[in-house]
């Protein structure tokens, strides 16, 4: 493939258009319900940092199993695997497999750098590029036995999972270093440390 290389014999390739549909009917978010634009997703994770998007428009309203991705300076990566029913805002389109069982490995493979710099790669524009709809939804894809897709989207729940715990732990670590900075610094400056035989 164009923009992966080789993949294993027994897998398919398609277009996202063939394995998936663009929700694009807008809408007025309820009061309370749960709104997502960029601002509020982390790159390269997924993650929502904010269910609340104070962005005041019209949505895309997305259900579970959806995959959001934005289209607007792809670079940042940020997509989301909807684990929820909401509305997307701003220029994250919604995308809905047309089967349940190649949900999670879309989110994935969207999420994957190769897709991401390859969206950029045909992305127009300077100051913001974008990645048109049309060519988004006419990316080739892999697709991998139904089995398989399962599989390789367990894998990587299991260890993107263990992998920020990882940093989770790193961070908590990095905090304590740097309050224990702070209060050697406030101890020395006031004295309450003698450091005449620590020079």
């Amino acid at each position: 493939m164009e923009w992966i290389g080789e993949i294993p014999a027994h897998w398919e390739i398609q277009k996202i258009k063939h394995v998936a549909t663009l929700v694009s009917e807008k809408s007025t978010p309820e009061t309370d319900a749960i709104k997502i634009s960029p601002e509020n997703v982390e790159s390269e994770t997924g993650k929502v940092l904010d269910f609340y998007s104070s962005y005041d428009a019209v949505g895309v309203k997305f259900q579970v199993g959806d995959v959001l991705f934005n289209k607007i300076r792809v670079y940042l990566n940020k997509v989301v695997f909807a684990k929820y029913d909401g509305y997307s805002l701003g220029e994250m389109i919604v995308i809905r497999p047309t089967l349940q069982c190649i949900s999670k490995y879309l989110f994935y493979l969207m999420l994957s750098n190769r897709f991401i710099e390859y969206c950029d790669s045909i992305s127009y524009g300077a100051k913001m590029p974008r990645t048109a709809v049309d060519d988004i939804l006419n990316a080739k894809i892999p697709i991998p036995l139904d089995q398989e897709k399962l599989q390789i989207a367990d894998f990587l729940d299991r260890k993107t999972e263990q992998i920020d715990e990882l940093i989770a732990a790193e961070q908590r670590k990095i905090e304590l270093l740097k309050e224990y900075r702070q209060s050697l610094i406030s101890e020395a400056v006031t004295g309450k440390i003698d450091v005449r035989n620590e020079v």
